[in-house]
């Protein structure tokens, strides 16, 4: 395991959350908004993938991947059979809807 490389990908997306998740913190209470503004909505979306963006940034500044193309190609292990990609998806489709029935 490269450590630079992990140790690189965990600051870049801990900065990026904290830059947009902090940030939609701040103007919410500052100018009194809620989720429901697209901008705060847009910029908590953004602070959710900070885990995809910075794994992109990291990898192309250690040049691991020359272009988004070979980032996707890496990143989507098309070696799986496509039963293993429909078990993972459906799999966490039913964890949501379990964690979302109400028990009495």
């Amino acid at each position: 395991m490269n450590k630079k490389l992990v140790k690189e990908f965990l600051i870049i997306t801990f900065v990026i959350m904290l830059i947009f998740w902090g940030g939609c913190a701040l103007i919410s209470q500052i100018f009194n908004l809620t989720i429901n503004n697209i901008f705060l909505r847009i910029m908590h979306i953004i602070g959710g993938f900070s885990p995809t963006i910075a794994s992109y940034i990291s990898l192309k500044r250690n040049n691991k991947v020359k272009n988004l193309k070979e980032w996707l190609k890496k990143i989507f292990d098309i070696k799986h059979n496509i039963w293993t990609y429909i078990l993972v998806t459906q799999t966490s489709h039913l964890n949501k809807c379990l964690c979302t029935l109400k028990i009495q």
